[in-house]
């Protein structure tokens, strides 16, 4: 080898020959297995094996059923049952107002019965030793009275004292001493109509002498009726 503008360079000494190397096999320093893990480890990872797709398929699936149930199924089931429950509330009302359509010439005649067995009876006057005693009895009279109407009583006002004023209707007098009272509460038309007609024609002797009614709304935006009614009830004293 020579080199521009320089002298000859002296020979160089003899260099001995170097085998070649063969290949290293896998797993040894410098073959294929150990540049692959070497690339593996420094990536840091490890491939998932096929058992561990297999466990988290099945938690994904889990969850998913378990949203689906408590967000799906359930709430469907709950709007089921209440419609089904509404369908036989109505169900069992609409058969009840047939029955009644139904029977409507029995019951007209039993109610007329009624009537002209209660027109038929002599009415009573309470009996009572003292005018407390029969204001009790008036007072248990009228709340039986408001209980069979199926109206709500609001306040039952008896005296304790009576009321000697002798007339007990129009046109009619009697000597007995009266004890005033007075029933108030709610009820719709047909509650009221019934306490009126027991009051003026039951076992016991009443006079109406005062009513009034207010028409208000109950608590479901139904229409009622408030109503007051003042009675006088004639009691005779008893050994």
């Amino acid at each position: 080898m020579t080199a521009t503008g320089a002298g000859p360079v002296p020979n160089a000494p003899n260099v001995p020959n170097v085998p070649s190397v063969p290949n290293a096999p896998d797993g040894t320093f410098g073959g294929p297995a150990s540049a692959h893990g070497a690339g593996r480890g420094a990536g840091g990872g490890r491939s998932v094996t096929e058992r561990e797709r297999r466990t988290i398929t099945i938690a994904v699936a889990v969850l998913a059923l378990s949203l689906f149930v408590t967000f799906g199924v359930l709430p469907f089931a709950e709007r089921w049952g209440a419609r089904e429950t509404v369908i036989a509330a109505r169900a069992d009302r609409l058969a009840r107002l047939r029955a009644l359509v139904r029977d409507e010439p029995r019951l007209a005649a039993a109610v007329r019965a009624r009537e002209a067995s209660l027109a038929a009876r002599p009415q009573r006057v309470i009996g009572a030793r003292a005018a407390a005693l029969a204001a009790a009895s008036l007072q248990g009279l009228l709340q039986e009275y408001a209980a069979a109407s199926r109206v709500q009583v609001s306040r039952v006002d008896v005296a304790s004292a009576p009321d000697t004023t002798p007339n007990v209707g129009p046109g009619a007098t009697s000597i007995l001493p009266m004890i005033p009272a007075t029933v108030a509460g709610t009820g719709d038309v047909y509650g009221l109509t019934d306490l009126l007609a027991r009051v003026e024609r039951g076992p016991r002797l009443l006079l109406v002498t005062d009513l009034s009614v207010q028409s208000v709304r109950g608590p479901r935006g139904e229409e009622l009726l408030q109503f007051s009614i003042g009675v006088r009830a004639p009691y005779a004293g008893v050994e």
